[in-house]
């Protein structure tokens, strides 16, 4: 029993120490593994952004939190991401939600080495950052279409099989959205932090289309970012690609070398 115990200790103790370490020397557990840049890469805000109050060449900067894999290559966490306000936007009626332009300039390594963003060489997606619940109009009916097509499943055979009054049949179609929707909600990604009652619910109501019809006659809600929220960075494929390439590359040692090894832009959005 006692060999036992101090056994025990010693693992607990091994365990701190390594935690210890690793915190010292800045090593990541996480890994963010992406199949395609076009998914977006996740990352952490260092500086506030707002629609409501960016401008135009206002600077931005963004953290890579954990180790990144993309097409058998690594993307140290740690590496920072540093660009400007393109353009900013407030919400406004009928499906233009709030937006904030972004062009990221450089990114740092861990290590220090600097690349800067070439614009010309690789294209970047004209993309803008939203707040989280908000959808443009063609977004609208994509979200709403899967819900509309399993409640004319249902109701277009009972108003030709069996001769159902419009009414009801508007009842029935309401109340198949809304389970259709009640069941999706159980496997959102963006309710898998959620508690399954709220899934379910949260779900149902997005079934339903209320929320949708009422974002879209009034105001979304503004995109208004704060340093330690999270979001999503989108990169030319080749990009990314070869800004991971070079940041495995270990020789390159002089600013113009490193200049000439990567140079691509990003567009950050959500």
């Amino acid at each position: 029993m006692a060999r036992t115990m101090a056994s025990l200790r010693q693992l607990v103790a091994s365990s701190l120490l390594v935690s210890m370490m690793a915190g010292t020397i800045g090593l990541s557990w996480g890994e963010q593994v992406i199949k395609s840049p076009k998914k977006g890469v996740e990352v952490e805000l260092k500086s506030d952004l707002s629609s409501m109050t960016a401008t135009a060449g206002q600077p931005f900067e963004a953290e890579l939190k954990d180790d990144l894999r993309y097409d058998n290559l690594t993307l140290p966490a740690g590496t920072d991401f540093r660009g400007e306000v393109t353009k900013a936007s407030p919400s406004k009626h009928f499906g233009r939600p709030g937006y904030v332009g972004l062009q990221v300039r450089e990114a740092v390594l861990p290590d220090g080495r600097t690349f800067e963003f070439d614009p010309v060489k690789y294209e970047p997606r004209d993309q803008k950052l939203h707040h989280p619940d908000t959808y443009t109009f063609p977004e609208l009916i994509l979200t709403q279409m899967p819900y509309t097509l399993i409640a004319l499943a249902v109701t277009v055979p009972l108003n030709y099989a069996a001769d159902v009054d419009p009414i009801p049949l508007i009842a029935v179609g309401e109340g198949v959205r809304i389970a259709a929707g009640a069941i999706g909600g159980l496997f959102r990604p963006r309710y898998r932090n959620e508690p399954v009652p709220r899934k379910i619910a949260l779900g149902a109501l997005d079934g339903s289309g209320v929320p949708r019809i009422v974002g879209f006659i009034g105001k979304y809600p503004e995109p208004d970012f704060h340093a330690g929220d999270h979001i999503k960075l989108y990169f030319n494929p080749n990009g990314l690609t070869d800004l991971m390439q070079a940041a495995s590359t270990t020789s390159l040692n002089t600013h113009a070398e490193l200049q000439r090894a990567a140079q691509l832009p990003a567009a950050v959005g959500e």
